[in-house]
C-alpha cells in the first residue's frame, strides 16, 4: 500500500504532529493532523515515523517500506 493510516486516541486528536526519518536521522515526511499519510514518495527502507502531540508526549514506531 502507498498510504500509512495512524490510530490516534480521540483525546488526543486535538493536534498531532507525524515526522518520519529515514536512518539517518533526515526528516523526509512531515504531516500534521493527517490520519492517513501517502508515503508513495519513500524508498524501499526502514523509516521512523514519530507523533508528537500538544502536550509534549510522542510515540516512536519503526517501518518498512518494501515496493
Amino acid at each position: 500500500s502507498n498510504f500509512l493510516t495512524i490510530e490516534i486516541p480521540n483525546h488526543s486528536k486535538e493536534y498531532f504532529n507525524f515526522e518520519v526519518t529515514d536512518m539517518s536521522g533526515k526528516l523526509v515526511l512531515n504531516a500534521a493532523n493527517k490520519t492517513t499519510i501517502d508515503i508513495t514518495s519513500l524508498q524501499d527502507g526502514i523509516y521512523i515515523g514519530t507523533i508528537h502531540f500538544k502536550d509534549g508526549k510522542y510515540f516512536k514506531k519503526k517501518f518498512v517500506v518494501k515496493k
